[in-house]
C-alpha cells in the first residue's frame, strides 16, 4: 500500500500535484490523484516501460536442455508479443530479472508497468532494482522467449535490471503522474522517446 514515505521520495512537482488532487477532491472536484485515490488504485512509485513501437524482426533465440543457447530463424515480435512474453515468463516462473536501459539503482520504485501505444497492460511488483552489465544465462533461462531481450540492439543498452513478481493485467489505473513533471503523463511524459518513464 501507498505510504506517504513514496511520495516523499518523488519530485517536488509532483508532490505539489498530489497536494493539489487532495485540495480538489476536499473541494468536491473529481481527481484522479489524490492520496486517497492512489492508494484505492494501488500505485506506487513506478516505472513505465513503453513497448516497441513497430514490430521487429529478431533472430529467435531459445535454450536446450543443456543450458546453450540456440539460433532458429527470423521472426517478428510486436509489442502485444513481448508483452506476453513478460507478463507469462512471471506466472511461470514467479519472478524475473528485467533489464532496463539506463542506471535506476539509486530511485525509489516499487512497481514496473508495461505500456504499450499508452494504455497500460500490465503491473509488477518491484523487489529491488540491481545496477547490472547484462543478465545471465540464468535469469535469460527464465524468459518464455528469451529472444528480444537479448536481441544485439538492446542488450548493450542495459545498466540496471528490476527484480519482478506479482502481475497484473486487469484493473489497472487509467492515469499517472510523472515524475519530472508533475502531471498527467498523457498530457507530458508519454510525449518523448525515453522508453521508461518514472511515474506514480
Amino acid at each position: 500500500m501507498l505510504k506517504l514515505d513514496d511520495i516523499q521520495a518523488m519530485s517536488v512537482k509532483l508532490r505539489e500535484a498530489v497536494n493539489k488532487a487532495n485540495w480538489d477532491e476536499s473541494n468536491n472536484v473529481s481527481t484522479n490523484h489524490s492520496f486517497r485515490k492512489l492508494i484505492e488504485q494501488n500505485r506506487r512509485p513506478a516505472i513505465a516501460a513503453r513497448m516497441i513501437s513497430r514490430p521487429k524482426s529478431f533472430v529467435r533465440c531459445d535454450y536446450d536442455a543443456d543450458g546453450n543457447c540456440i539460433q532458429y530463424g527470423v521472426e517478428t515480435y510486436d509489442a502485444r508479443r513481448i508483452a506476453d512474453i513478460i507478463v507469462n515468463s512471471v506466472k511461470v516462473n514467479g519472478d524475473l530479472m528485467y533489464p532496463l536501459t539506463g542506471d535506476w539503482s539509486k530511485k525509489y520504485v516499487k512497481q514496473l508497468y508495461l505500456f504499450i501505444n499508452g494504455t497500460p497492460v500490465a503491473r509488477f511488483k518491484v523487489k529491488a532494482i540491481e545496477k547490472i552489465d547484462g543478465l545471465s544465462d540464468m535469469e535469460l533461462r527464465k524468459y518464455v522467449d528469451p529472444t528480444p531481450i537479448i536481441n544485439p540492439v538492446t542488450k548493450f543498452r542495459y545498466k540496471s535490471a528490476a527484480h519482478i513478481c506479482d502481475v497484473e493485467t486487469s484493473g489497472l489505473p487509467d492515469d499517472f503522474l510523472g515524475d519530472y513533471s508533475g502531471k498527467s503523463i498523457y498530457n507530458s511524459a508519454l510525449e518523448g522517446g525515453r522508453p521508461l518513464v518514472y511515474i506514480l
